[in-house]
């Protein structure tokens, strides 16, 4: 009796052994097939995050360029304001110097 009991446990064991692994197998079968549909999907969705990038970094680089040209026509503008006041100063002083020049006179009215 012991001997038929330990056997029947031991093919039980070894049924139970078989379909745990029939049962992972077919798991890990589905797991791949699942994996292998999906790799054209993610593979889309890297290269399409990779545009999207790409798209982003090019509008950034040229807020950058219209940021450095916004900042050398200001540099230009300061610069002309300075010599267009300077050349309005020269020019009153060479009209004065050709005419009556009343700017140093004390009674200049």
């Amino acid at each position: 009796s012991q001997t038929c009991g330990s056997s029947a446990r031991i093919f039980v064991r070894k049924g139970f052994r078989t379909m745990v692994l029939g049962a992972l197998g077919t798991l890990a079968a589905d797991a791949v097939s699942h994996i292998a549909e999906a790799a054209p999907v993610v593979n889309a969705e890297k290269e399409f995050d990779r545009f999207m990038k790409s798209y982003e970094f090019a509008i950034e680089a040229q807020k950058l360029k219209r940021e450095d040209i916004r900042d050398l026509m200001e540099l230009i503008v300061d610069r002309m304001d300075m010599y267009h006041l300077i050349g309005a100063l020269l020019l009153e002083f060479c009209i004065a110097f050709y005419g009556d020049f009343k700017i140093l006179a004390e009674n200049y009215s």
